[in-house]
């Protein structure tokens, strides 16, 4: 009997010493919190845990920045851990938030249901006051912090940006050569999608070779989310291909190409319009950030119609009071269209299927 009461104690010992010392680096699903960063050589930190409180809401993906208060203490890093959309899946989300003065690397485990061990995660490093997110696509319990360390290279590229002369060399690529270009290629993309023959890569190889557009392919596998493209059918696809489209002042532009690896038929186009910064492109003196979002609204509007011209009507149209914006075509032949911008920031994309 006093073999057992021992065995007892010293198991209830070790289960109250693990909580105790689970609790100084670890995050619980469904909390909002604070971390407080100490250093006494601006290379590596210590930390503990000064807040954490429930956050039961489930967020949007895109509207992360929302959540987070706009402005992080010196010394301090706050983050939400919780559940939300990503597209139209349910994800766990970390958002997290630096307020040091330089940015910052560190390592995350995370805890799933499915494991006892924690298991190693990678993630991005953090920069001044920019929010940044972590996704996974499946239930964990919560995640642990360990080795805040400055990350020296980062902070070493952020202070020399590199200016952009695109616009200045290249001015009439300006939005009305865009948005023209814009309306063959989702033309010649839609018709061709519908086609029962197979949409050969090379077909859109050549048509980039005769614009002369930049290749800015990433040279490695990325994919899409099943809120984006289904691929019902398990293509397997090789590494997608992606050209610039420059659209000054404004717009930087992407079309990206996923084809399948073996007969490299085109399965899936996607357009992207981002901000073009660092242009050194003559704008007007009365020109600031409301021409810009106007610009990019009127976008949205112009890829709107012409797409509802090759495909009829949107089957859904939602403006959120956020200033999300979310546009699905379906039409009789199966052709899918899905448009949708940032609520945080000024960017759209577009993707293309046939289903």
């Amino acid at each position: 009997m006093r073999n057992i009461v021992i065995v007892v104690f010293i198991l209830f010992s070790i289960n109250v010493f693990g909580q105790k010392n689970r609790a100084d680096n670890v995050i619980e699903m469904n909390s909002k919190f604070t971390l407080e960063l100490q250093t006494e050589d601006s290379l590596t930190y210590t930390f503990k845990i000064v807040s954490k409180e429930p956050f039961t809401q489930e967020i949007e993906w895109s509207d992360g920045r929302k959540y987070l208060d706009s402005v992080s203490l010196k010394n301090q890093i706050q983050g939400i851990l919780t559940r939300g959309k990503f597209g139209s899946r349910t994800s766990s989300i970390l958002l997290i938030q630096n307020g040091l003065e330089n940015s910052i690397s560190y390592k995350l485990e995370i805890k799933v249901p499915q494991k006892r061990k924690l298991v190693k995660t990678s993630v991005v490093d953090l920069l001044t006051n920019v929010p940044s997110t972590e996704l996974w696509p499946y239930m964990i319990e919560y995640v642990q912090f360990s080795n805040f360390t400055a990350a020296h290279e980062l902070e070493e590229y952020v202070h020399k940006p590199q200016i952009d002369s695109s616009c200045i060399e290249n001015k009439e690529y300006n939005i009305e050569y865009g948005n023209k270009l814009f309306i063959d290629h989702s033309a010649l993309t839609i018709n061709r999608l519908k086609s029962d023959k197979s949409f050969d890569l090379n077909e859109l190889l050549q048509f980039e070779d005769s614009l002369k557009t930049e290749d800015v392919s990433l040279g490695h596998f990325w994919s899409l989310g099943e809120g984006i493209y289904p691929n019902s059918s398990d293509f397997t696809f090789g590494n997608p291909i992606s050209y610039r489209r420059l659209e000054c002042p404004y717009f930087d532009g992407t079309t990206n190409f996923f084809y399948t690896k073996e007969e490299k038929s085109v399965k899936v186009v996607s357009y992207g319009w981002k901000e073009f910064k660092k242009s050194g492109f003559p704008i007007s003196e009365n020109s600031d950030s409301e021409d810009k979002d106007l610009a990019f609204k009127e976008k949205y509007d112009f890829v709107l119609t012409q797409i509802s011209k090759l495909l009829g009507e949107p089957i859904s149209n939602v403006r959120e009071d956020s200033g999300r914006r979310k546009t699905k075509w379906k039409s009789k032949t199966n052709m899918h269209a899905y448009l949708f911008n940032f609520s945080n920031i000024n960017e759209i994309r577009l993707y293309i299927y046939k289903e």
